[in-house]
């Protein structure tokens, strides 16, 4: 709009004029906001004067509207992540059996809780840190399908015998293909 006070009372925006008026705001360039298709919001820039806007002021505008809109979605994708992870980790923490994924070089990315505890029998490494192995058996052991039943046999180190079982899945789709699951009891 080049000019707020010379708009006609036809025009769609007319109602806005005394609005504009009160905050001095004599021309301005508006754009939406969007979020894929829905409008979320207006950017605005504005002058106290009277002027014509040039095509590349236009054009920049809009530029800075559409990646305002991009920040928005990135956003609102980040927040509905975060929100199905700590779905994802109540699925994992209310699970009975213990839940390890294991990464490139068999590091341990996530153990629910049951997990954590065990390992602190089995082995001393944690989250983040590489798994080489559970009890006295070699992790590249514990990924083949066991020779009898579908559950490995494994002795926890220290004082008293504990005596548990495992199973692993390689995940073979999906941003995690070659990770594997590992499950204890």
């Amino acid at each position: 709009m080049d000019d707020w006070q010379e708009m006609a009372e036809s025009e769609p925006l007319s109602a806005l004029a005394p609005l504009m008026e009160s905050f001095r705001i004599r021309a301005s360039i508006i754009v939406p906001i969007l979020d894929k298709t829905l409008c979320i919001g207006r950017f605005i820039v504005v002058s106290e004067q009277r002027r014509p806007w040039a095509p590349e002021e236009i054009a920049f505008v809009e530029t800075v509207g559409h990646q305002l809109g991009g920040a928005a979605e990135r956003l609102s994708l980040l927040a509905r992540t975060r929100e199905q992870a700590q779905q994802v980790q109540g699925i994992m923490d209310a699970v009975p059996e213990g839940v390890l994924l294991l990464g490139a070089n068999s590091r341990i990315l996530l153990a629910n809780a049951a997990a954590q505890e065990y390992l602190s029998v089995l082995t001393d490494a944690r989250v983040g840190d590489p798994l080489t192995g559970l009890g006295r058996r070699p992790i590249q052991e514990l990924l083949e399908p066991p020779a009898a039943g579908s559950w490995h046999e494994i002795e926890g180190l220290g004082n008293g015998r504990r005596v548990f079982e495992a199973t692993a899945r390689p995940m073979e789709t999906g941003p995690r293909s070659g990770s594997w699951v590992l499950v204890l009891r």
